[in-house]
C-alpha cells in the first residue's frame, strides 16, 4: 500500500505576501486561505464552519499573481508539511503548512 501526502483546498484569499525572485521571472506567493463548509445539523439547521490554511504557493503564474489578493477565490494542490519552531516565549510549537505545486485563481475579488 502507497501512503500519500496530497491535498487540495479551494477557498478565499485572506492574507497574500507575493515574493519576486529577481531576474528570474518567478513570483512565489505566502497566503491564508478560508476554506467554508456548510452541512446539516441533526436538528435541520444549517451549520457554516471556516478551516483556515496557511499556504505557499510555488511558481504563481503571471496572470495569477496580478489577480492574487484578499477575497480571491482560488483553488491548490500540494501536500502538508509541519514546521516546528520555538515561540517568543519559548515554547516549541508546531505549525501546518500547504505547500503548493499547482494552484490557479478562479475568481477575482469583488468590489
Amino acid at each position: 500500500m502507497e501512503c500519500k501526502n496530497k491535498i487540495e483546498i479551494s477557498g478565499r484569499v485572506g492574507t497574500v505576501k507575493l515574493h519576486e525572485l529577481k531576474g528570474v521571472g518567478i513570483t512565489d506567493a505566502t497566503l491564508t486561505v478560508c476554506v467554508t463548509d456548510v452541512f446539516k445539523g441533526s436538528d435541520g439547521a444549517a451549520i457554516i464552519t471556516d478551516t483556515w490554511f496557511v499556504a505557499t504557493w510555488w511558481g504563481v503564474p503571471e496572470a495569477d499573481a496580478k489577480k492574487l489578493c484578499r477575497g480571491a477565490f482560488v483553488e491548490l494542490e500540494g501536500r502538508m508539511r509541519n514546521l516546528h519552531y520555538v515561540g517568543e516565549d519559548g515554547t516549541d510549537r508546531t505549525t501546518m503548512e500547504l505547500v503548493a505545486k499547482k494552484g490557479r485563481v478562479l475568481k477575482e475579488a469583488e468590489g
